[in-house]
């Protein structure tokens, strides 16, 4: 197909009218209407001739392929990442998505050679108010859920949950008042009860005691006191009018008297304070004496 004719003359030549035409054709060898078929083909060099490079698909680019050109799909963001909330990241060998997730769980990168992932975040893991975080395992978060009213929160043994407990022992009132069987709270205030003596010894369990005697003997001796410790309180009296005892002291060893001299209680209304000594609580000091006679 002749596309332009070109006419010209030349004096000095002798020429005139001489024509030239070009048809499109710049291979003389392989021409372009025998190359190249289809709208959008290219030619390339190759095996020592011309070949045609039929036109690639949507959206390929032209790359160089084993020392060729060749039309080849870029793996993009537009063609990796497929629905909302995707997130593009550098797979093992491409591009890679990986999809949205719940509500609130966060971001977390696993370490050199692996792909980011996914994990449950502390908003995403307490789903109610008043619940409590802590952790399940390593590295892994887990939810406590509120307990009932006045409960507790109580460890286990290691590699066991929390949990909500109801106490025991001790209680507040409304009017601030501790109830209880604990030895804190006999120490602080409690109703005298009686001890009797064993060998000149007696365990006291709460502030205020009575003394009697061993086999309800007429005199007895009471050389320790044990239930000692650091700042605890202790008032003594005897049991019965008619049964004295005589608190003896420094006769060494844990629960032992330190007092002003030996101390004999020959009534009920006489009466001995101590505190447990402040420097390991050991032994119990005496603090005052009364003696009120029979």
């Amino acid at each position: 197909m002749v596309i332009e004719t070109f006419v010209w003359s030349c004096e000095k030549c002798n020429w005139s009218n001489k024509k030239m035409s070009f048809n499109g054709d710049l291979y003389p060898t392989a021409g372009a209407d025998v190359v190249m078929t289809t709208s959008g083909d290219m030619v390339k060099y190759e095996s020592g001739a011309r070949a045609r490079l039929g036109i690639g698909s949507a959206n390929q680019i032209l790359q160089v392929k084993s020392s060729l050109p060749s039309w080849e799909t870029l793996s993009t963001a537009g063609s990796v990442l497929t629905t909302q909330g995707d997130i593009l990241y550098e797979g093992a060998s491409a591009l890679a998505r990986l999809g949205q997730s719940t509500n609130f769980h966060t971001l977390a990168t696993k370490g050199s050679g692996a792909n980011p992932a996914w994990q449950a975040s502390a908003t995403s893991t307490m789903t109610a108010a008043q619940d409590v975080l802590y952790s399940s395992s390593a590295n892994t978060l887990a939810r406590l859920a509120a307990g009932s009213d006045g409960d507790v929160l109580t460890t286990h043994s290691t590699g066991s949950a929390p949990t909500w407990e109801t106490p025991s022992g001790v209680s507040l009132s409304a009017d601030n008042t501790w109830t209880g069987t604990n030895i804190f709270n006999n120490f602080v205030s409690s109703t005298p009860t009686e001890l009797t003596l064993s060998s000149g010894v007696v365990t006291a369990t709460r502030m205020c005691h009575e003394i009697d005697t061993e086999g309800d003997a007429s005199t007895d001796d009471c050389s320790h006191i044990r239930g000692e410790g650091v700042g605890r309180l202790l008032f003594v009296q005897t049991a019965t009018a008619d049964r004295d005892v005589t608190f003896v002291d420094e006769q060494g060893g844990n629960g032992t008297l330190n007092m002003a001299g030996d101390f004999t209680e020959d009534g009920n209304t006489d009466v001995l304070c101590f505190i447990g000594r402040f420097s390991d609580g050991n032994t119990w000091s005496e603090i005052s004496r009364s003696n009120n006679g029979n």
